[in-house]
């Protein structure tokens, strides 16, 4: 694994770990297995951005979505190549890390409804 996979791999972690989006250790083997899919599927702007995305919309639900049905709604998000929602502050915010790549159809200023 080269390094800059390895650093990618750590951002996605880092993200994960921060909310306990997989549950708490040890990981079931089927989720860390369904999870390494994902990590292989797509790149690590697509998956930092669906999870920024999913804790966003998750937020209000209390308990917030973990383990199985985090993944579900993360799967969701990225098999339905839902829009990003998310600007670059609030990404930083939600996560904590600077964005690496931000889409040029995501919104540039944050929406109050």
């Amino acid at each position: 694994m080269e390094l800059q996979e390895r650093i990618s791999r750590q951002r996605i972690f880092y993200i994960i770990d921060s909310y306990q989006l997989l549950g708490s250790p040890p990981i079931p083997a089927e989720l860390d297995h369904k999870f390494s899919q994902l990590l292989s599927n797509y790149s690590q702007e697509i998956l930092e951005l669906a999870i920024a995305n999913c804790i966003a919309k998750a937020w209000t639900q209390l308990p917030m979505p973990r383990g199985q049905v985090f993944l579900d709604l993360l799967t969701d998000h990225l098999h339905n190549q839902l829009p990003n929602q998310l600007t670059p502050q609030q990404f930083q915010q939600i996560t904590g890390l600077e964005i690496t790549t931000y889409p040029t159809d995501a919104p540039t200023q944050v929406r109050i409804e």
